[in-house]
C-alpha cells in the first residue's frame, strides 16, 4: 500500500492501492443475519411457580458483526444463547436466520 499524501486525517493512495481498497470494500460480509423478535422462556418451577427466564428480548445481529453477551451470573446468557440456536424452546416470540424461523423449521438447521 503507498500513501501518497496524508492532510487533517485524510489519505490518498496509489491507483492500484485505491482499486484494491474499493473491490473490498464492495465484498459481501460472511455469516447469516439474525433476528430475535420478542424472544420470551418461562419454566414451571416447583417452589416458585412459573418463573420468566426471558422476557421479550429483541435485537438484531447483521452479518459480519460481532457481539459480545454479558451479563452476571444467573441474568440468562446460557439461556438466551439456547434459544437462539433452538436447542431450548422459546415460549413465544422467534429467532430467524436469515429469514428462516429457527423454532417453526429446526429441521433446515440440522443435518
Amino acid at each position: 500500500m503507498t500513501v501518497l499524501l496524508e492532510k487533517d486525517g485524510i489519505a490518498t493512495f496509489d491507483k492500484a492501492t485505491d482499486a484494491t481498497l474499493r473491490s473490498a470494500a464492495s465484498v459481501a460480509p460472511h455469516g447469516v443475519r439474525i433476528d430475535v423478535d420478542e424472544l420470551s422462556r418461562r419454566v414451571r418451577d416447583r417452589k416458585r411457580g412459573e418463573v420468566t427466564l426471558l422476557d421479550a428480548m429483541s435485537f438484531a445481529v447483521s452479518a459480519g458483526e460481532l457481539v459480545a453477551i454479558v451479563g452476571p451470573s444467573g441474568a440468562g446468557k446460557t439461556t438466551l444463547l439456547e434459544a437462539i440456536a433452538g436447542i431450548a424452546p422459546a415460549t413465544s416470540g422467534s429467532v430467524r436466520f436469515d429469514g428462516i424461523d429457527v423454532h417453526a423449521n429446526p429441521a433446515a438447521f440440522r443435518n
